[in-house]
């Protein structure tokens, strides 16, 4: 995971990445996409002629560069290591976001809270195709199989989504990987879990708050959060 809080003050700056358990070097992985994509932000959010969405994408490549030089073992070639990322550039009322794989954005309001970011997994793909009922698509073995990630492995092109939106209230920006929302997948039980923290609880309170709870839900996953008023 990386924070920063950079340039003007209504800018900041947050990655969380989730290495890949099937890959070598998980962690090493997921740090090394995460030290590399915020500084990559850090740096490009210091010029008068900043593109968000162009920032975000070269980050994002910053980070894939990174987890491809991550050094492996001789019996570890075969695996190659492998990360999900999601990233947040917050500036005045708009947030860019960029991901690759299921780690996941969600803007949650006082009332409402809505999913910014969309899977790059198998289930997800499934559903944009119709191609069968949404209880058979997510009971399928395979629902969870990324069909993206950061990684020495990827072929061809490398392209990560990156959205822009427009903030329409006051709230928190959450990043988490599915150690987290898998136990609140949909965004009306994120913004339930938020709205039963205390009011003036800090963003490492909340994400502490979460964590918690995804803990106490079974912990069957690495749980990591951050989160920023916005």
């Amino acid at each position: 995971m990386g924070l920063a809080k950079v340039g003007p003050p209504s800018v900041r700056l947050l990655v969380v990445c989730d290495g890949v358990s099937t890959a070598s070097e998980p962690a090493a992985a997921a740090q090394a996409a995460a030290d590399a994509a915020l500084a990559y932000l850090v740096q490009a959010v210091q010029s008068p002629h900043l593109d968000p969405e162009s920032a975000m994408t070269e980050a994002v490549g910053a980070a894939q560069r990174a987890v491809s030089a991550v050094q492996l073992s001789a019996d570890q070639a075969d695996e190659p290591p492998a990360t999900t990322l999601v990233a947040a550039l917050v500036m005045d009322h708009q947030t860019t976001i960029g991901w690759v794989g299921d780690s996941r954005a969600y803007l949650v309001g006082p009332d409402d809270a809505w999913q910014l970011s969309q899977d790059h997994t198998w289930a997800t793909e499934q559903v944009e195709m119709g191609m069968l009922p949404d209880d058979a698509i997510f009971a399928d073995p395979r629902a969870h199989a990324l069909t993206k990630w950061l990684g020495g492995d990827i072929e061809g092109g490398f392209e990560p989504s990156v959205a822009t939106f427009a903030v329409p209230v006051s709230g928190c920006l959450v990043l988490c990987t599915d150690g987290l929302w898998n136990y609140a997948p949909s965004p009306e039980r994120m913004c339930g879990l938020v709205a039963q923290l205390p009011g003036d609880a800090t963003p490492l309170e909340v994400a502490q708050g979460l964590t918690e709870f995804a803990r106490s839900a079974g912990g069957s996953d690495n749980i990591t959060v951050a989160v920023a008023f916005v």
